[in-house]
């Protein structure tokens, strides 16, 4: 339920801002679930799970404008690499935990500092971290 508000909350925002969407007066105000305000994604944390989800999955994940990571297309799809460190840290398990459930996620891709493209519904189609702690997802259809 809380990903299905988050993505009707963004198709609101989209149809009112346009595709390229402002962080400070648009992202930065979440949407409401059960009478929180949450968060769609963490500027400063690439891999995003909101404390009011009930899972273990990512909500979303944030790719930088200057994309220091060489996030991107891939042969089945894009490409986001996990974060640097243990691959069992819980901004990775709960990328890889998006897999295993198979639940949608949303990919922002920076387009220039403070604005992004949400991507969604994403799934993760790959959890490979022996090959470079990357994962691979293609988009689905809303």
């Amino acid at each position: 339920m809380l990903r299905l508000r988050c993505f009707r909350a963004l198709d609101a925002l989209h149809a009112q801002v346009g595709g390229e969407l402002p962080y400070e007066g648009a992202l930065d105000r979440g949407f409401d679930f059960d009478g929180r305000r949450v968060p769609f994604l963490n500027r400063y944390k690439g891999i995003h799970r909101a404390a009011a989800q009930r899972g273990p999955a990512a909500l979303s994940v944030v790719t930088s404008w200057a994309n220091p990571y060489a996030d991107g297309e891939v042969e089945d799809g894009l490409g986001y690499a996990y974060r640097a460190g243990d691959i069992d840290q819980p901004d990775n398990r709960a990328l890889r935990a998006a897999f295993t459930l198979q639940v949608p996620i949303i990919h922002f891709v920076a387009t220039r500092p403070g604005y992004y493209r949400p991507i969604y519904p994403c799934f993760v189609s790959e959890d490979d971290p022996a090959a470079g702690f990357r994962c691979a997802y293609h988009e689905g259809t809303r």
